[in-house]
């Protein structure tokens, strides 16, 4: 499965709660990879120890390494994480794995390439503040990715530019032109990737610069020289006579989260990982803006992760929300896995979990708003919109159940992963599969 370092993490976790993690000494590879990898609090003694005093002070001048509270007990830990993501853990699986390769997909003879590393907030429930929380990779981001890691026929073999639209920490977009840059006929000349949040922005150029591509970016329009570069503004706003794209990539904030009105006491991180009170805020208008990005012809998309309401449905709401004047000219692709749609009550019951439950005062009935905009479940969805003649406009909605040659359980999904779930689905062998054909077949 693609969420193999998820796993792997869990398996540190254990280890270290154990006491198993503790050696006599540990060298600087293992003292950043607590720190960084495992968000494992360190004895500062033995950091320093390892990497030398002055590289700590680097790393605590940066922001990115702070004292493990309460003050004074001796500790660090790393302020952000730091994620590491080959092509072949979303790319060789998406065929039924690699020839002569075992039960996970992993053959030690096959060369599996590059590994890219990249620098996000942890997960809000940890310890870090909130301040303009960037988040951290989950499955949305890395079902994106699986679609974007493999060359496909949308993209011609031209170049073309690419734009990450809510790039958070650039994950979705680096990780792309990185897969495409290996493949020479499928290189992009150009990313761009635009935030609203700055310290998002900051993320992204950081791991642009980690991850070896040279960049011109200051954060601001003006500084869009090079080929890649980082945009701090609000959606489409700072692009305005830029040029158009290729192929725009999108993971939204899509959080169905009720007004302040409703719950006045509601952690700000979750209003930024928010779309209003059906998820679509964001949604709308990345949606009704994208056509005049996308370059005029049939060969450029604009690729999707996100949450929808009354999934069954999906299709119509999201042509809906295009301009109404190219309403005619696209085709829509919608692609979900059908253990994962939730009924707008279990939705809620888990958002108010999210928020602290019953700890925090106010009007706590989520599934209110959502029962009067008539939304009956929510799910997670691969979008695929594309350019087609007027009148050739189409839609497509595909239903993942599983592997199709034997009803076997998620626990026991052909693709080797013990933890394979609804959530992950997409991101074993078989689902990758789905999801690329769904998005993909006869472009």
């Amino acid at each position: 499965s693609g969420n193999s370092f998820f796993n792997h993490r869990r398996e540190v976790y254990r280890e270290w709660e154990g006491g198993g993690w503790m050696r006599q000494s540990m060298d600087g590879l293992e003292v950043l990879t607590n720190l960084f990898l495992f968000g494992l609090g360190m004895p500062l003694r033995e950091v320093v120890d390892a990497l030398g005093a002055e590289d700590v002070d680097v790393l605590r001048a940066a922001g990115v390494l702070r004292d493990c509270p309460p003050s004074g007990s001796g500790f660090v830990v790393g302020e952000v994480q730091v994620y590491p993501l080959g092509r072949s853990d979303l790319c060789s699986y998406g065929g039924g794995g690699i020839a002569g390769a075992d039960d996970n997909g992993h053959d030690p003879q096959v060369d599996r390439g590059p590994t890219y590393l990249f620098m996000t907030d942890w997960p809000m429930e940890s310890l870090r503040s909130n301040r303009d929380a960037v988040m951290p990779v989950g499955y949305d981001t890395l079902e994106l990715l699986a679609l974007s890691a493999a060359p496909v026929s949308s993209k011609s073999g031209d170049g073309g530019r690419l734009l990450d639209m809510c790039c958070g920490c650039g994950i979705q977009g680096i990780f792309a032109w990185r897969c495409a840059s290996e493949d020479d006929e499928q290189a992009y000349d150009k990313l761009l990737a635009v935030d609203v949040n700055e310290r998002a922005c900051r993320f992204a150029a950081a791991n642009v610069a980690l991850n070896g591509i040279i960049h011109g970016t200051g954060c601001r329009p003006q500084d869009e020289g090079g080929d890649v570069a980082v945009v701090c503004g609000d959606l489409y706003e700072p692009l305005r006579e830029k040029g158009t794209y290729s192929r725009i990539i999108s993971n939204p904030p899509f959080v169905a989260v009720p007004s302040r009105a409703v719950v006045p006491h509601l952690n700000p991180a979750l209003y930024a990982a928010g779309g209003g009170v059906d998820g679509m805020e964001v949604l709308r208008c990345i949606l009704g803006g994208c056509f005049d990005f996308l370059a005029a012809d049939r060969s450029s998309d604009l690729l999707m992760v996100t949450e929808v309401p009354n999934v069954e449905d999906s299709c119509e709401l999201l042509r809906g929300c295009l301009s109404p004047h190219l309403r005619d000219n696209a085709r829509i692709r919608v692609a979900y896995v059908e253990a994962d749609v939730e009924t707008a009550e279990d939705y809620s019951r888990e958002r108010e979990a999210e928020a602290g439950g019953s700890a925090i005062p106010g009007n706590r009935d989520w599934a209110a708003p959502m029962r009067e905009e008539h939304i009956y479940n929510r799910a997670l969805v691969l979008i695929s919109i594309s350019r087609v003649r007027e009148g050739d406009s189409m839609s497509r909605l595909d239903k993942y159940v599983g592997p199709d040659s034997d009803a076997r359980p998620w626990s026991e999904d052909r693709s080797g992963s013990a933890d394979a779930d609804e959530e992950d689905a997409f991101l074993t062998a078989h689902g990758i599969a789905f999801a690329r054909n769904s998005m993909f077949a006869y472009q």
